[in-house]
């Protein structure tokens, strides 16, 4: 019994390292994407990002549906990947339920263990597509996308570091002036 309850805290350590590692990337992205805000500080006004909500945080932790989160934050929209997600939800909670606490007959738990393959490689290529897709929004290079295509849980430490040097660069050169009706872009000094 020891061994099992070993197994289990090993488990649950892992799964809360891997999925946390992304769960501070969609955090992240969902905190840049926001308009800055307007703060006044020593009679300074300065723009900084607001904060995200406990809500948005919790949304951000559950395993899976955290991609969903980072591609409506990007597009405003989940798209396919909502569904996607549940279903690969369902097929892997289905499996460990059947596999852990329902003794049953070998064709039923063969069926949910295909059935969480596919939802593991389901929930794997969402990943890996939102997360490339984010590098590539950001302007990363090739590798880095191929990179978070292929490993998105690990590789999105690159992105989540870097973006907020990105956009603070931007913010920082007013890459877009507003005067009256017209958007005048600025040259970049070389």
């Amino acid at each position: 019994m020891t061994d099992f309850l070993f197994f289990i805290g090993l488990l649950l350590i892992f799964f809360v390292l891997f999925f946390g590692n992304y769960a501070a990337f969609a955090w992240m992205i969902l905190r840049w994407v926001k308009k800055p805000v307007k703060r006044k500080s020593k009679g300074k006004v300065t723009m900084v990002q607001p904060k995200i909500s406990v809500g948005e945080r919790i949304k951000c932790c559950i395993p899976v549906w955290q991609a969903v989160e980072v591609r409506k934050a990007m597009y405003g929209s989940s798209g396919v990947f909502a569904p996607i997600a549940i279903v690969a939800l369902v097929f892997m909670i289905a499996n460990c339920i059947i596999s852990w606490f329902i003794p049953i007959n070998a064709m039923v738990m063969f069926a949910a263990h295909i059935l969480f393959y596919i939802g593991f490689l389901a929930s794997w290529i969402m990943y890996g597509i939102i997360t490339a897709d984010c590098a590539r929004l950001y302007d990363f290079g090739k590798l880095t996308i191929v990179l978070n295509f292929l490993l998105p849980h690990l590789f999105c430490f690159y992105i989540k570091n870097n973006v907020p040097h990105i956009m603070l660069d931007m913010r920082k050169e007013k890459t877009f002036e507003q005067s009256s009706d017209t958007v005048i872009k600025s040259k970049h000094s070389k």
